[in-house]
This record gives C-alpha cells, sequence and structure tokens, in this order.
C-alpha cells in the first residue's frame, strides 16, 4: 500500500503547486503565466503639477485607435519681455529657433502661428483642436493666473499653454503639453 501511496502523494503535489499563481501551466509556452499582464506604461508626462496630469490623462485620442495621443514635451519655462518660446522643444529666450508664442511686456502674448483659442476647461487633446479649430485668435491675454490656451505649434501639433503668474525679475511663467497630433489647419 506504500508503493501505490507515495505516487499519488507526489502527484497530488505536482499538480497543486501547477495551480498557483505565476507558475506555468501544463501545455503553457515557458514563461507564460496564468496570472494578467501587467498594463502598459502611460504616456502622461511625470510632473508635480496635478492639474497637467489630470489634463493628459483625460486627452482623448483624435483618431478611432484606443491608444492615447503620445506626449512630446511638457514642462515650465519663463519669458521676459521681448523673448519667445518653442514649445515643441521647450526652449525660451531671446533667439529662439521656431518660436510658437512671443511676449512685448504688456498683458498679452502673440501667437505667432497666427492661432491661440483661450480654454475655460483646461486643456485636453480633443478640447483643443475643437477651439483651435473653431475660436482661435492672433493673441491672448494673460489675466488670471491658471488660464489655458490651446494652439498649434510651428512644427503644427496641438499644444496646451497654461499662463501660471509673473515672477521676480518681471518674467511671467508658463506650463505647456504638446501632443504627438496634428493641429487643424482651419
Amino acid at each position: 500500500m506504500v508503493g501505490i501511496l507515495i505516487p499519488v502523494i507526489g502527484l497530488v503535489v505536482t499538480v497543486l503547486t501547477q495551480q498557483r499563481s505565476g507558475t506555468p501551466q501544463a501545455g503553457a509556452p515557458v514563461g507564460h503565466t496564468s496570472a494578467p499582464a501587467p498594463a502598459p506604461p502611460a504616456t502622461t508626462p511625470t510632473t508635480p503639477r496635478a492639474s497637467a496630469a489630470q489634463d493628459a490623462d483625460t486627452a482623448s485620442p483624435s483618431s478611432p485607435s484606443s491608444a492615447a495621443p503620445a506626449v512630446l514635451g511638457s514642462g515650465n519655462f519663463a519669458l521676459e519681455p521681448g523673448h519667445s518660446a518653442d514649445l515643441e522643444h521647450g526652449t525660451a529666450g531671446k533667439a529662439v529657433k521656431s518660436p510658437d508664442i512671443s511676449w512685448s511686456g504688456d498683458d498679452d502674448f502673440a501667437a505667432l502661428n497666427g492661432r491661440v483659442a483661450r480654454s475655460l476647461e483646461g486643456a485636453t487633446l480633443t478640447h483643443c483642436v475643437d477651439l483651435i479649430r473653431d475660436y482661435s485668435t492672433g493673441s491672448a491675454s494673460m489675466a488670471p493666473a491658471g488660464t489655458w490656451f490651446c494652439m498649434p505649434t510651428s512644427a503644427g501639433h496641438v499644444a496646451g499653454l497654461e499662463y501660471l503668474g509673473p515672477i521676480e525679475g518681471g518674467r511671467r511663467q508658463f506650463h505647456y503639453i504638446v501632443w504627438d497630433a496634428l493641429a487643424p489647419t482651419s
């Protein structure tokens, strides 16, 4: 009887260990487990600002696919009077290669591509596309702090720009996000 009991116990132990999560099951390829696959990494930029993270998270794709649009860049920059900024490359200064906005020192900034729209609802890709298409002008007022704007970049991508307010030295600070989606042309 002991001769039959030992193989039966071995079979029971083998079956029980194969049923545990993370152990290959019979017929499964090597390295495959019954555990669910991890979620793909998010395309949201890492930023300490909760509003920017929420804006990126709520962005909807402009195409029928279910993949979220990639973020080409995001961050903060400051402008001095007479300076401009390139949102595609996150650069600001007196001599920027492909500027998207400029600031002369008053309460307005100019959209160098000729189109900017103020957003009362923050900046998501879908919302910005609609605003750029329907309500854009050539300049925008920076008051009050926390105001979002939508615009195409010099390279034709959709961008969201948040005015953060004045900082030391008479400069103005902004937060931006650029999506890998083409802005509407009209």
